[in-house]
């Protein structure tokens, strides 16, 4: 159900970048309240993507962000973002999580490692270098990074395709870094060959144990009770969360265990219908094995 909706809201996204201004009441009113219900969930890397869509949605509240505008190319960032944030194992809504996680989440890890080991080292000069052309820029008496980054991503169908050139760019290098990273080093990380070995660990135990904890962090947080995700978690804030914190904070405890145990209803009446439906398309699909 959290896939469902996650990919439900990059479609959503995907057709307004394309035709910026041409967005229905119910599409923006979900696109508002699943970007607020993922900014009120615990905050993760991907938390970023969800607030470049959340204030750019809410500073042109009513409407929305309009060609030209420094809001839509916030908005171009976050989907750019969030694509790659499928393949990464840095999100609980990823659809590698649907796979088979001693299979998928290993591999995951070793290319999000490999990606760090090669990109985080350059970022020590970054500072640098985008100094320099802010002094190169005052020198000259253009503010060429001033143009660059508020206008190379403005808003429209042209912009919205160079966009996603670079993304498109952006896959292809990454592909050829997990590549290239895998090719060196796995010769070196290769896992033992024993038949007792866990699959887990084919690239080295410190990997699997990178992997197992992703998974792990993904199964405490959906199995936590009374899980309710986005954009239907905000009733969850607004009836539960709110008024059991003011309750407690006026020290009237047997008041917020009251509150508190609305909860469970609350996640029967909203989570509960798919839940069932799920639980018995999987059981059906396991009769076959």
């Amino acid at each position: 159900m959290s896939v469902a909706t996650h990919l439900a809201y990059l479609w959503i996204l995907y057709v307004f970048v394309n035709r910026p201004g041409y967005l229905g009441r119910i599409r923006h009113a979900f696109v508002l309240l699943y970007a607020l219900g993922k900014v009120a969930q615990p905050w993760s890397l991907s938390t970023i993507a969800s607030l470049l869509v959340l204030i750019p949605f809410l500073s042109w509240f009513p409407g929305t962000p309009q060609f030209g505008s420094q809001a839509l190319a916030n908005v171009l960032l976050a989907l750019y973002l969030d694509f790659i944030y499928l393949h990464l194992p840095v999100q609980p809504n990823s659809p590698l999580f649907l796979l088979r996680p001693d299979q998928a989440l290993p591999l995951a890890v070793l290319a999000w490692r490999g990606l760090r080991a090669l990109f985080i080292p350059p970022l020590f000069f970054l500072p640098g270098l985008i100094l320099s052309l802010m002094l190169l820029s005052q020198t000259l008496q253009r503010w060429l990074l001033w143009t660059w980054s508020f206008n190379s991503l403005v808003g429209g169908p042209t912009d919205t395709q160079i966009t996603f050139m670079y993304l498109l760019l952006t896959m292809f290098l990454l592909l050829c870094i997990s590549l290239i990273y895998a090719v060196i080093v796995n010769p070196f990380l290769a896992a033992s060959q024993g038949p007792e070995s866990s699959p887990w660990d084919r690239y080295t135990r410190s990997v699997g144990m990178e992997a197992r904890r992703a998974f792990i962090h993904t199964v405490r947080l959906y199995g936590t009770e009374n899980h309710i995700p986005a954009p239907l978690n905000l009733l969850q804030v607004v009836f539960v969360r709110i008024p059991q914190f003011t309750l407690e904070r006026l020290r009237k405890r047997d008041a917020a265990a009251r509150i508190a145990a609305f909860d469970k209803v609350l996640w029967r009446i909203t989570v509960g219908p798919a839940a069932f439906l799920l639980s018995a398309l999987w059981l059906w699909y396991l009769r076959a094995y």
